[in-house]
């Protein structure tokens, strides 16, 4: 079938449209042909998939009142704007989970000498962690709580100096403690739709815990012996016993204790072989939503 447009010689100026194998079209006072590519099945299905995810994330922005979105902006960086910051938390936490907690129509009432009540909504039930800064003194505090949605949650301030300007951040409250240490990937990084996620626990000779949450993207859905996740331990070489455990993903592997290691050489390979012991405390279909609020301030007096 002919579908190009032929006004002179296919060549000439006056050639548009599609024949055989070409395709001919003016660009800008350029004549240009090119191969004709055919659309991808796949990648416009995974096209598809990031624009509604994308729609869906930039919906939250549109719940957000003029003080939400000004506490947004204050969490960007230069060159970047609230809506953009909040977008990409939204798709990831929608990606990964299928939710995301937005604290939104935040406002502040009640606000007496050393008291302020703090009133808000949020997209989904979660725990939350308030963090408070007194800029003028430079103190933190933080608080935990549980916040519901389809309700309105308050949360009281209280022992507040008078005349200090404050400022504060709901985040959600982290199940896997943070500290210095990091567990990354070794050897060829790899991005994709398939991932794991990992978790290694770091043990003292006190007994003390700690555990590194670390999600491994990779570009096909076969891991094996020859063709392993490699992995290894970064920071403080203040633990005596380490402890790989494979969470959540998507290649049907099992989940669970998958090697231990002891310094110096803090290394793993994961090779996809059988997990031996699920990680205590953690369910297999537990899932950690991403919760989040701008950067909001009032001054007390």
């Amino acid at each position: 079938m002919i579908l190009a447009k032929v006004t002179g010689p296919l060549m000439s100026i006056g050639a548009s449209g599609k024949f055989a194998n070409l395709v001919n079209y003016k660009w800008k006072e350029f004549d240009i042909v090119r191969s004709y590519v055919s659309s991808n099945p796949s990648n416009t299905e995974k096209q598809k998939e990031n624009r509604d995810l994308f729609g869906a994330a930039s919906k939250y922005y549109n719940l957000l009142t003029d003080y939400d979105r000004e506490a947004w902006n204050r969490i960007a960086g230069r060159g970047v704007t609230g809506h953009n910051v909040l977008t990409k938390l939204a798709r990831n936490s929608l990606k990964e989970t299928g939710d995301f907690a937005l604290v939104h129509n935040l406002y502040i009432d009640n606000l007496v000498p050393e008291k302020a009540r703090i009133n808000f909504n949020v997209t989904a039930d979660i725990d939350l962690k308030l963090t408070l800064t007194d800029i003028k003194n430079d103190k933190i505090k933080t608080y935990s709580l549980k916040a519901r949605k389809n309700q309105l949650n308050s949360f009281t301030l209280s022992n507040l100096n008078s005349e200090s300007e404050y400022s504060f951040i709901f985040e959600s409250e982290k199940i896997l403690s943070n500290f210095s240490g990091k567990l990354i990937q070794a050897g060829d990084i790899t991005t994709g739709d398939f991932f794991i996620n990992y978790g290694l626990l770091c043990i003292n000779k006190t007994g003390e815990e700690k555990l590194i949450y670390q999600k491994i993207e990779l570009d096909n859905d076969t891991i094996n012996e020859n063709n392993p996740v490699k992995l290894k331990y970064q920071g403080f070489k203040t633990f005596d016993k380490f402890y790989l455990y494979r969470f959540s993903n998507n290649l049907g592997l099992n989940e669970g204790l998958i090697a231990k290691a002891i310094p110096p050489q803090i290394v793993f390979n994961d090779s996809g072989a059988k997990a031996i012991k699920k990680f205590p405390g953690i369910e297999s279909n537990e899932k950690i939503i991403t919760g989040s609020s701008g950067l909001y301030r009032f001054e007390s007096f």
